[in-house]
Formats: C-alpha cells, structure tokens, sequence
C-alpha cells in the first residue's frame, strides 16, 4: 500500500470513525431528553436538568485525575509538543485525553 493510498485510507476510517461518534452522541442525548420529558413527573423535571449537568462535571474532574494523573493538557499546542519532543510518537494517554 503507497503513502497516498495509505492516508486516504486511514481518513476515511477517522471521517467515519468521527460520524458515528456525533450520531451516537446526538442519539443518547435525544434519549435523554425524551425520558425527561415524557417519563418523569413535572415536578422532578427540573431537577435531572440540574442534576445531569453536576454529574457530568464531577464525572470528567474524576476521569482526569484517576486516568489521566491530573495533567490533562488541552488543544492543537500539547499534541505538537508531543510530536516534537518523542519524535512523532503520541502516548495513547494523550491522544485519548483530548477527546475528554
């Protein structure tokens, strides 16, 4: 397999890869939202509105400091200095931190 065949290959796999994540995402929260709405009773509607954002807060705080050690660096700068310090070499730690 050539470099070009090769790039175009492992594109399409994260272009798809990324899709079905969105609809995924997209599908739950429509879930959610649905049960909200038609399954709970009014009076306990506004409490999961509160109650999920809280949880999803302390949820991700947690994840960074047990898996990750507490040094989540974000965006484009950490990748690239990962790339130019272990030549070309990213952690899986790193590449799967910024999705979090």
């Amino acid at each position: 397999m050539s470099r070009n065949q090769f790039l175009l290959l492992s594109g399409i796999l994260v272009g798809c890869t990324a899709g079905l994540a969105g609809v995924i995402l997209k599908t739950l929260v429509h879930n959610i939202h649905y049960f909200i709405i038609h399954k709970v009773h009014f009076e306990y509607q506004l409490l999961f509105y509160l109650v999920f954002p809280f949880l999803g807060i302390v949820l991700t705080t947690m994840i960074v400091i047990t898996l990750f050690k507490g040094q989540d660096r974000k965006g484009i700068g950490a990748i690239l200095y990962e790339i130019a310090q272990n030549s070309s070499i990213v952690s899986s730690v790193r590449m799967y931190s910024q999705i979090i």
